[in-house]
């Protein structure tokens, strides 16, 4: 028992070593709250300049997407993510796309990340929103449990992407 007592500690101890766990988006019926995640070392004007790269790196027409931008301390997105979640009804698999912003705030050390999901497309119709997914009282319809776990999914690979391009986590320079 120690000795599987002693394995658990020092795992837990090298994966605090490896990085931070970021904190998740969590969609629910009054919408997504912001996270707070800690960039190191870095002050707010480096992680502004660096997300600045990000943007233009990430999408397809950077200027188009960039609607605030006030140096050093805040930045606003508003984009359409292609296939961002889905629903399964009848074993048919539904994909919808998504408007959304992204609001980023700078601090020395840390940014806070808003993310706000817009209108549901599909196949080119908006359709409905994500608070279609839950029951008045706040529970999510069995109909939609799928549907909020693809959309968190999208949130975080969004979160993930601009935090290891900040950290420069999977970014080779040996080309």
């Amino acid at each position: 028992m120690k000795k599987i007592f002693a394995i658990i500690l020092i795992t837990g101890a090298f994966d605090s070593i490896q990085g931070q766990e970021l904190p998740k988006f969590d969609l629910t019926k009054d919408g997504v709250n912001p996270i707070i995640i800690q960039v190191d070392s870095m002050d707010a004007k480096k992680i502004y300049q660096k997300t600045i790269k990000w943007i233009q790196e990430s999408y397809k027409d950077p200027q188009q997407v960039l609607k605030a931008n006030i140096e050093n301390e805040k930045i606003r997105i508003e984009a359409f993510k292609s296939n961002a979640w889905y629903y399964i009804s009848l074993g048919t698999k539904y994909v919808y796309d998504m408007d959304y912003t992204l609001e980023i705030e700078f601090k020395d050390r840390k940014i806070r990340l808003t993310y706000t999901p817009g209108q549901f497309w599909a196949q080119g119709k908006r359709g409905l929103t994500y608070e279609s997914f839950y029951k008045s009282g706040g529970e999510i319809r069995p109909a939609y449990k799928e549907s909020e776990v693809s959309l968190e999914q999208t949130m975080n690979e969004l979160r993930d992407s601009l935090y290891n391009y900040l950290t420069n986590k999977n970014k080779s320079s040996d080309w």
